[in-house]
């Protein structure tokens, strides 16, 4: 499984997208903390 992280912070707010390759599908999730 290929797994990727990305993390930067815009307007004091934490942004998290993680996007991963699985059964030859990618799929991505995110959120603002």
């Amino acid at each position: 499984m290929l797994l990727l992280v990305v993390s930067s912070t815009a307007y004091a707010h934490k942004v998290s997208i993680y996007a991963y390759a699985e059964d030859g599908m990618i799929h991505a999730e995110g959120y603002f903390a």
